[in-house]
C-alpha cells in the first residue's frame, strides 16, 4: 500500500512539470515558425512571421494584419511625405508603410488604408526560409544563396555591403546587409514597392 502511494504522490509531483515542459516546447516551436521570412513562391504564402504581406487583407487592413502578428509598434515616425514607419523594438522589425490621409502615421490614416512597401530585420531571433540569420557570416550567406548577387541599393550603404538574395521578374525581394563578414540585417521589399 505504501509503495502505491509513494507512486501516486510522485505521478502527482511529476505530472505538471511534464505538462509544462509539453506546453513550453509547443510554444517555442510556433514561436520559431513565426519568426520565418518567406519571399518566394506563391504571394499569398509570402510572410514575415505570422504576418502575410501580400495577401488581400481589404481596404486599410495591412496594418491591421500587422498589428495582429506583431502586436502595438513601439513607435512610429514619418519618413517621407506619404509613408509611415512602425517599429516593433523588442523583435528587431520596422515596417514602413504608404498610409493615406493627411496625418500619415495616425493611427486613424494606417486604418484608412496602407500598404506595406519593405520592412527591415535586425535581430537574429528571425531567419530566411533558408535558415539564414542576422549575425550568420557572410561564408554561410554565400552557401546558403549561391546566386546571390551583390545588390545596388541606395544609401545609406554601399553597393557592396549588399546581397540581394531573392529577386522575382527583375524586383528586388530580399537583401542582406553585410559588414565586417557578417548579416546585420535583412530588407523585405514589397513586389508593390518598385
Amino acid at each position: 500500500m505504501k509503495l502505491h502511494a509513494a507512486r501516486l504522490i510522485l505521478v502527482l509531483f511529476v505530472l505538471p512539470f511534464a505538462l509544462l515542459a509539453v506546453v513550453e516546447t509547443g510554444v517555442a516551436g510556433r514561436k520559431t515558425k513565426d519568426r520565418v521570412i518567406v519571399v518566394s513562391g506563391p504571394k499569398q504564402q509570402r510572410r514575415i512571421g505570422s504576418y502575410y504581406y501580400v495577401r488581400e487583407h481589404g481596404h486599410g487592413s495591412e496594418y491591421a494584419a500587422a498589428k495582429r502578428a506583431f502586436g502595438a509598434p513601439t513607435s512610429r515616425k514619418v519618413n517621407l511625405s506619404t509613408s509611415c514607419e512602425l517599429s516593433w523594438r523588442s523583435l528587431g522589425l520596422e515596417i514602413e508603410f504608404f498610409a493615406y490621409g493627411s496625418t500619415h502615421c495616425s493611427g486613424s490614416s494606417l486604418i484608412k488604408g496602407s500598404t506595406m512597401y519593405s520592412s527591415r530585420v535586425t535581430s537574429p531571433i528571425w531567419r530566411t526560409d533558408l535558415g539564414l540569420r542576422v549575425r550568420d557570416s557572410e561564408s554561410r550567406l554565400r552557401s546558403l544563396y549561391p546566386g546571390a548577387k551583390h545588390g545596388s541599393r541606395s544609401a545609406p550603404f554601399s553597393p557592396r555591403e549588399w546581397w540581394t538574395l531573392a529577386t522575382e521578374k527583375g524586383h528586388i525581394l530580399l537583401v542582406a546587409n553585410v559588414k565586417a563578414g557578417r548579416v546585420t540585417s535583412f530588407e523585405i521589399i514589397s513586389p508593390f514597392a518598385e
